[in-house]
């Protein structure tokens, strides 16, 4: 293989890594507030008061605005937190069950 060839296929590998790398939760489909409601309402997702009580975190501990997303099967929600406490993370839950991914 030429020195030309192998460059090409490094670079193409890397290029898929980061891109990889970089796929986040943040990156799915998010709903809007109508259509999140409606997704609640309709018994497809837990209420973020719901998610969060089943994991042990306190509401205090959000820290920016949770957000509904679509990924992969389903949907999930997508929060900014201060937790465990004194850390900052964006946490994913799974939507239907509040289940933390």
């Amino acid at each position: 293989m030429n020195k030309a060839r192998k460059s090409l296929i490094l670079l193409a590998a890397a290029v898929l890594v980061t891109a990889t790398a970089a796929f986040s939760p943040a990156d799915a489909a998010c709903l809007d507030k109508r259509k999140m409601l409606q997704v609640i309402s309709a018994g497809q997702a837990l209420q973020i008061s719901q998610v969060l009580a089943a994991n042990g975190i306190p509401g205090q501990a959000i820290v920016g605005a949770p957000r509904l997303c679509e990924q992969g099967r389903g949907l999930v929600w997508v929060v900014p937190l201060k937790w465990p406490p004194g850390q900052s993370n964006t946490v994913t839950f799974r939507a239907a069950d509040g289940t933390m991914l």
